[in-house]
């Protein structure tokens, strides 16, 4: 078994909190999507945090990942069970929306993703095929994408998110590389996210009436709202990104930020059941919505947790009987 790496496991529990809190501000806030989307906190994490989870997903398989079939049938079991059974409480026990909108919007989108991502990364590394998988699926996606819109979410999510999976997938060799450079290209990152990130807007349409607004247009050209999506889907989440490296060198640089540090590795090693579990707690408790966020991203938070840290107790003991009673496993 490979030693955790605690700047990974520092970003992905990083990561997941902005996701508590990005949806948490969206739930209390959801029959007025005009005040979520306007949120500075909403739009701060929305910014880049999935696509620093898909950039971290495509390090952690480029450390992990095998030639053998094996090495998928694991991904697809430890992902793939937890996955099966949240969908079940989903549509069928607490029936939180019907089967029919299962596409879009996808619950559980990100899991989707992975496991995707994953099946072309395995093709990828055992027929020495330089990328051409994730080119091809990339491009059919980009086309569905323009048929269909938002119809099917996947496809939105692969044509969002497949490039920064690959680009986590070659992250440490382009950090070995230019090992000496990082902290001044982490730290330029950094300063472009704070100059792009007043412009940012979740949704292309506001951002079109951003643009409007800005420069006095009564219209966008076609060309101009393309150059608005790329800066919003890739641009700004790159830089969101670069600015994250850039505070966990710092971060690890100083032994005061220890206890930071071990907090967020700690929850950064149980990502997988606090994502499919922390929107059950978002509830409108005391109709006061900023308490109310408040006490929905804690509850969301720590009580997953919770589930997961005995989760992996009980698979210790199970391991550990089937250690000292043979006969069990045949």
């Amino acid at each position: 078994m490979k030693k955790r790496i605690a700047e990974l496991d520092f970003l992905k529990g990083i990561a997941i909190i902005l996701v508590i809190i990005g949806h948490g501000v969206s739930q209390i806030y959801l029959t007025e999507p005009e005040l979520y989307q306007q949120n500075v906190l909403f739009r701060f994490c929305y910014s880049f945090h999935m696509p620093l989870f898909v950039f971290i997903s495509g390090i952690v398989a480029s450390l992990t990942v095998k030639e053998e079939a094996v090495w998928l049938k694991k991904r697809f079991i430890r992902i793939g069970i937890p996955l099966a059974v949240f969908l079940v409480w989903h549509y069928v026990l607490i029936k939180r929306t019907a089967i029919g909108t299962f596409f879009s919007p996808m619950p559980y989108w990100y899991l989707f993703f992975v496991l995707i991502a994953d099946t072309l990364y395995f093709i990828d590394r055992k027929f020495r095929l330089k990328m051409v998988s994730f080119g091809v699926i990339l491009l059919i996606s980009c086309g569905l994408y323009f048929k269909l819109g938002k119809k099917a979410d996947i496809i939105t999510q692969l044509v969002y998110y497949l490039p920064f999976y690959c680009a986590g997938t070659a992250a440490l060799s382009v950090k070995e590389r230019l090992e000496k450079k990082l902290t001044v290209i982490y730290g330029a990152a950094a300063v472009l996210y704070a100059v792009v990130f007043p412009f940012f807007r979740v949704s292309t349409e506001a951002q079109e009436e951003l643009v409007k607004e800005l420069f006095s247009l009564d219209s966008v050209s076609s060309l101009l709202l393309m150059i608005i999506f790329a800066a919003d889907k890739y641009a700004v989440p790159v830089f969101g990104i670069g600015m994250m490296l850039f505070i966990t060198r710092l971060i690890y640089r100083f032994k005061i930020t220890e206890k930071l540090r071990r907090t967020a590795e700690f929850i950064g090693g149980h990502t997988l059941f606090i994502y499919l579990m922390h929107a059950e707690f978002f509830r409108n408790f005391t109709c006061e919505p900023l308490r109310d966020c408040i006490i929905s991203c804690i509850a969301g938070l720590v009580i997953p947790l919770l589930v997961s840290v005995g989760y992996g107790d009980v698979k210790k003991m199970i391991r550990s009987a089937k250690n000292e009673n043979p006969k069990i496993q045949k």
